[in-house]
């Protein structure tokens, strides 16, 4: 609950949603969050009706072995792209308003050091 709070928090002020949703803004954000929990349950209920096995296993036993196979490998590269997009943009970011005289490549490498370490 905390993670998405923080969630909400950090999208508004990065993209911010206050400007275009003006005083109606904590509902967006109200409504996101909800949306959010909704989504995030369901696909734990799926994760629990398949014995806690990983969404690669789940693609293969639902959709065959050929077919499950592609779906993950799209899965996989889809978000792939989206970690790379959001690498970009906090890169971008950071470079625009903090260490705006430092190279992009010195900040994205100590943000992969930082994911790495963690995992």
């Amino acid at each position: 609950m905390f993670a998405l709070f923080l969630f909400l928090i950090g999208s508004s002020v990065i993209w911010g949603i206050s400007l275009t949703a003006e005083r109606y803004s904590w509902l967006t954000s109200l409504i996101a969050g909800f949306l959010g929990l909704l989504l995030f349950h369901m696909f734990v209920f799926i994760w629990r009706n398949n014995n806690f096995q990983n969404l690669a296993f789940i693609f293969k036993e639902t959709l065959g072995k050929h077919l499950g196979f592609v779906v993950s490998l799209l899965y996989v590269l889809y978000f792939a792209y989206l970690a790379s997009r959001v690498l970009s943009d906090l890169t971008f970011f950071i470079n625009g308003k903090l260490l705006y005289t430092m190279f992009p490549f010195f900040v994205k490498f100590s943000i992969f050091l930082i994911i790495v370490y963690t995992i």
